[in-house]
């Protein structure tokens, strides 16, 4: 009998994402940070606001750090994130967390999701 350990313990959900969309998921309820003993403050935060002026680097930063979390079970991404992320998430092993692009309100939509909406309308 086989267990699946790696999503048992897997109950969170991070963004990387614009302030807009985390806001979105804010208010459907999704509690971005929680009181933890690994944080130095010792609270942890879910939520990670990616703007125009958010050097790429900390966005890898925040990205490697979330896809160490044990208990993050699927990551969502901004375009500017997946943007940023581009040559990190192909380096990616394990399974979890998913990482999940997402579209951004702010930004238009790339070439391949317009001929993706087309098929699917």
């Amino acid at each position: 009998m086989t267990h699946n350990t790696g999503l048992s313990s897997r109950t969170k959900i991070a963004f990387l994402a614009d302030e807009a969309t985390i806001n979105g998921f804010k208010l459907t309820g999704i509690n971005g940070s929680e009181w933890t003993c690994q944080s130095v403050h010792g609270v942890f935060n879910y939520f990670y606001v990616v703007s125009d002026t958010t050097d790429p680097a900390e966005v890898i930063s925040k990205y490697n750090i979330f896809i160490e979390r044990k208990e993050i079970a699927m990551i969502f991404l901004g375009r500017k994130a997946a943007d940023a992320l581009k040559d990190e998430i192909p380096k990616k092993k394990e399974m979890f967390p998913l990482v999940m692009e997402i579209p951004s309100k702010n930004t238009a939509p790339s070439i391949a999701e317009i001929k993706l909406m087309k098929r699917l309308s």
